[in-house]
This record gives C-alpha cells, sequence and structure tokens, in this order.
C-alpha cells in the first residue's frame, strides 16, 4: 500500500468538506482527469503540482499553500473580508491648489488619482482622506505601496515578495495569494488633505 503525504490527506480532506462523498464526483464536477486527480489523493503522487494545486485550491475553496503543507492557513480570505481602501476620483473635484499639484505630478504618466477611504495604512502615514497617484505604468519594488485588487475591489498595501506563488501586502488584512489579488499600479505621490 503507498504511504499517503500530508498533502494527499489534506486534498482528500478539502473534496469531502466541499461535500464531494467520493473522488469521482468531484472530477466529474470539475472536469480533472480522474487518473491524475486519484494519484494525488491516493498518494501515487505525493507532491501535488503547484498547477494542480492551485486548481483544487480554487475548486475546493481552501489555500493551495494549505494543500501542498507549506502553510497552516487552510481558508482563504473570504471575498467579503477584504473592504475597499480608496476611491478612484478625478482631479478636477480636487481644490485648484491640490489639482494643480497631483496633476503636475500625473503629467506624462499613465497614472489615476485615488483617495484613500480606510485606515488600512496608517502604519505607513497613509490616513483616509489623503489622495495618492497611482502610476499604472510602473513595477513595484520591495516595500512600494500598491493599488492591487482582490475581487474586484480595491486595496492599498506595502509590496512585500514572499514567494513564486504569493506576496503579502502589510496590513490589518491577512497576506493576499497572487491568486486572488492583481497589481494595478505603484503609488508615486501621496497628497494630505
Amino acid at each position: 500500500m503507498t504511504k499517503r503525504s500530508v498533502s494527499n490527506m489534506r486534498l482528500e480532506e478539502a473534496r469531502l468538506n466541499a461535500g464531494f462523498k467520493k473522488m469521482a464526483d468531484a472530477v466529474r464536477r470539475f472536469d480533472w482527469h480522474p487518473q491524475t486527480y486519484a494519484s494525488h489523493e491516493n498518494g501515487q503522487t505525493r507532491r501535488i503540482p503547484d498547477q494542480a494545486a492551485m486548481a483544487y485550491g480554487k475548486a475546493y475553496n481552501v489555500n493551495p499553500a494549505w494543500l501542498k503543507n507549506l502553510s497552516d492557513i487552510r481558508v482563504l480570505p473570504n471575498e467579503s473580508t477584504v473592504a475597499p481602501d480608496g476611491e478612484k476620483i478625478n482631479v478636477d473635484e480636487l481644490e485648484p491648489h491640490q489639482a494643480r499639484a497631483l496633476g503636475a505630478v500625473m503629467a506624462g504618466m499613465k497614472a489615476e488619482a485615488w483617495q484613500i477611504t480606510s485606515d488600512m495604512m496608517t502604519g505607513l502615514t497613509f490616513m483616509p482622506g489623503d489622495v495618492v497617484n497611482v502610476d499604472l505604468a510602473a513595477r513595484p519594488k520591495p516595500r512600494d505601496v500598491v493599488l492591487a485588487e482582490s475581487s474586484r475591489i480595491p486595496i492599498f498595501r506595502q509590496y512585500v515578495p514572499t514567494g513564486l506563488w504569493s506576496f503579502h501586502m502589510s496590513g490589518q488584512n491577512p497576506t493576499i495569494p497572487m491568486e486572488r489579488a492583481q497589481i494595478k499600479g505603484v503609488v508615486v505621490f501621496k497628497l494630505s488633505i
């Protein structure tokens, strides 16, 4: 008998918790290759490939890193637990002196103006009401403050790469895996109001 790894057992646990009593039911529902899936759950393949773990994680609503025994965080943040951190604004809505300052920075850039609406970045001196310029063409470097989207919800965080498949954005929200968040741009200017 094949000895199963923690990953194999976690895959079975995730399937059962998702309401699929039989492997065949999950395989049919998600259109997976039956022998491949069975080998991942039964232990014939002790290490689940990254791409498969991502597919299983999405289907079973669990963290792919948890499936691979790389994390103790089983369930990813629910989409509803991530609140918007800002809203896109028109520079014309600002006071004339503020519009001039922000407009001068945005000149010649593919950029957007956003107003911070949450207190998630107070540790980095970003306060609710601050207006920021987001360069949509810039590539983030470690410690840059970025605008990202998680489930179409705008969030501002400090970018800290943690590995191939995820990055951490500091703040009170938990780590947001890369497949759940897309970086839109880098904050290059802040105007405190």
